[in-house]
């Protein structure tokens, strides 16, 4: 579930423009220009989390001790992943952010734990264990489906909310920094 929201997040980005450019020719907040990419994204968000709890409630039979919490804490995710994704696009462009996001989408496939036990891959991937969000996720989603909530799922929800505050904080500032027009922005180099 974790990886469908990051796989979903990043199938996003390439439907939608993650920094529009009008907000960016206006005297707008960096913060507002990363908004107006951000909530149309965040509105697919919604739909794809209603979808998903709907497949594995009722289609494969998940009954979570904690649907509506589970169902929270997915949307929640599902934002942080689509902030951290847009970060790298309005960070480092287009291409080469959404190449980060696959690269980051390959580490936390064979690190985060929910796919195998952490401890039985090798040691690179137990070492990136603890700084991949996905780690986090399903921490968090297997207290939430099985019960038995402690201090694990409350950081794992503090650390997607980092990760959704920080990330729409750094787009922000690129962002801001964005709005400076050069000739070459004014005149791009042709691609054919």
């Amino acid at each position: 579930m974790a990886l469908a929201t990051f796989v979903g997040a990043l199938i996003t980005w390439l439907i939608l423009r993650a920094l529009p450019r009008r907000p960016l020719a206006t005297n707008t907040s960096g913060l507002r220009s990363v908004l107006a990419g951000f909530w149309p994204a965040a509105i697919i968000a919604v739909g794809q989390v209603v979808i998903m709890m709907a497949v594995l409630v009722y289609g494969i039979g998940i009954r979570p001790v904690h649907w509506f919490g589970m169902a929270s804490f997915m949307l929640l995710v599902t934002l942080a992943f689509l902030a951290l994704q847009q970060m790298f696009i309005v960070l480092l462009g287009t291409a080469t952010g959404r190449v980060v996001s696959l690269v980051l989408l390959m580490l936390q496939l064979s690190s985060s734990g929910g796919t195998y036990p952490v401890e039985t891959t090798p040691v690179f991937f137990q070492v990136l264990h603890p700084f991949m969000p996905a780690s986090y996720v399903v921490t968090g989603l297997r207290q939430l489906i099985g019960g038995g909530i402690d201090a694990r799922f409350w950081v794992a929800l503090a650390v997607m909310l980092g990760v959704l505050v920080v990330s729409l904080a750094v787009s922000a500032a690129s962002a801001r920094s964005q709005k400076v027009w050069t000739m070459k922005r004014l005149h791009p180099e042709l691609a054919i």
